[in-house]
């Protein structure tokens, strides 16, 4: 376009003709065209959401997001963003008790000068959401070696948690050190906070998964933050080289199965061990990642949601899911999930105050219950994905963006809705299935089954009458 830049969010749409040369760059095809050829932009109806799921003071509610470089230092985090998100947290997400927080930078952000402390950043948000009506929450987390973890040199970026220490407090145990290794001891943590198995080579500038043990109402609840490699270094989809080669996955694939042992081993030792894995894991919900995450004894819920809401992250003109959160399988029939799109679908114009949408769910963690055999994770391609890049991107979704939590579910994930309400909540039954019903784009083949059913009775009925004359 000639000025370069049109002000659009999802949703919005030209009427009449788009002409132009067709050119190629970046590895991607491209329509190069006049502003001032350009038909009339209608606005579309695409606005930010606010979560289904309700606060109820009987169960948890716990969110991921991640917060693009956040730091204290604002030339780099700018006012207007730390209080969008400060406003996300408190109006959109309802002040989750839970925060797990993505892409914290140190203090000074990506000033190269040896700071690894983040708790100036931390400090910024935490006033923000009390401003914007929120309850003061707790930060945690363990500052890595400097400039060991990847992302911006200098910024130091690590993930953290927020909690609300009036809902939930962190387990009276040790703090762990960036170099010490979290463990499982009798089915809980030996750490309140640690990271999990940090100095292995395969978490070579990378983030490396952090371990929290929190306490609700009694019951212990471990929830682990991650931000695996990102896909800097794939090929692009319509590149050069063909076939296409996913060459970042092979860490994340190693990094998977490092978190998978870990849960694997809780269960081993609790079996009702209640963990959450939430994050930004870099990889689509049908991914081998996932797949090996899902061995540890986790369900995927992002791949259980409904499908035209699958997605929390847009690059490249795709849809996709980066962010991912997972349960053991004990939390399957006793969770809330949703996926709040207040970022993902818009430009800084429209107030955006990161690239990734949050991610929230709500569990009932104070009943016991065994863990069940979860369903496959939904399976729509293969793990190369049907849309990749040069750096994060995915799968293609033009499916509406709906959302189909709701806050008269105690499982939106159950196919068994049956049961008697008490003050507005659903008793589900569980069934063998419990995925999540999906909300497909029709393909005909309702149509044709009701024609193959139609054509069977006239068969038969032609049968019947042959025999009977015969």
């Amino acid at each position: 376009m000639k000025n370069g830049k049109q002000i659009v969010k999802s949703g919005d749409y030209f009427t009449g003709r788009i002409a132009g040369p067709v050119t190629y760059s970046y590895t991607n095809y491209k329509v190069y065209v006049d502003d001032s050829t350009l038909p009339t932009l209608h606005e579309g109806a695409t606005k930010p959401e606010t979560t289904t799921i309700i606060p109820n003071d009987d169960k948890l509610t716990i969110a991921s997001y991640n917060i693009e470089n956040f730091s204290a230092n604002s030339k780099s985090t700018s006012d207007a963003k730390v209080q969008r998100i400060a406003k996300s947290f408190v109006s959109d997400l309802h002040s989750p008790d839970i925060i797990g927080l993505i892409e914290v930078q140190d203090n000074n952000g990506a000033t190269n000068d040896g700071t690894t402390d983040a708790s100036k950043s931390a400090e910024r948000l935490i006033a923000a959401i009390q401003a914007a009506g929120g309850p003061t929450y707790t930060y945690v987390d363990i500052a890595p070696e400097n400039n060991k973890d990847g992302g911006q040199e200098g910024g130091n970026i690590r993930v953290g948690f927020l909690y609300n220490s009036k809902r939930v407090s962190l387990s009276d145990k040790p703090i762990g050190t960036a170099t010490q290794a979290v463990a499982w001891e009798n089915g809980e943590l030996n750490l309140s906070l640690g990271r999990i198995d940090p100095t292995n080579p395969a978490w070579a500038a990378v983030r490396k998964t952090l371990a929290a043990e929190f306490v609700f109402k009694g019951e212990k609840v471990v929830v682990l933050a991650n931000h695996l490699n990102s896909k800097r270094g794939d090929n692009g989809l319509y590149g050069k080289i063909q076939p296409v080669s996913f060459k970042s996955e092979e860490k994340r694939h190693i990094l998977a199965q490092i978190i998978a042992d870990f849960t694997k081993a809780g269960l081993a030792q609790n079996p009702n061990a209640n963990i959450v894995m939430l994050g930004d894991f870099n990889d689509y919900e049908f991914t081998k990642t996932i797949e090996i995450l899902e061995t540890g004894g986790m369900a995927n819920l992002v791949s259980r949601h409904d499908a035209s809401d699958r997605f929390s992250y847009f690059y490249n003109g795709n849809n996709q899911s980066l962010d991912n959160m997972l349960v053991s399988t004990n939390l399957l029939d006793r969770y809330a999930f949703d996926m709040v799109h207040v970022n993902s679908a818009f430009m800084e114009e429209h107030g955006r105050a990161s690239d990734h949408d949050p991610l929230l769910v709500q569990l009932d963690v104070t009943k016991a219950q065994e863990p069940t055999q979860p369903e496959p994770s939904d399976k729509q391609t293969d793990d190369s994905g049907t849309v990749n890049n040069s750096d994060d991107n995915g799968t293609t979704n033009n499916n509406k963006p709906t959302n189909l939590s709701t806050s008269n579910q105690t499982a939106v994930n159950a196919n068994d809705r049956s049961g008697a309400t008490d003050k507005g909540q659903t008793t589900v039954t569980p069934t063998a299935n419990n995925s999540q019903k999906k909300i497909l784009p029709k393909t005909g083949g309702e149509t044709s089954f009701v024609l193959i059913t139609i054509g069977l009775v006239f068969l038969i009925a032609r049968l019947v009458k042959k025999q009977k004359e015969s």
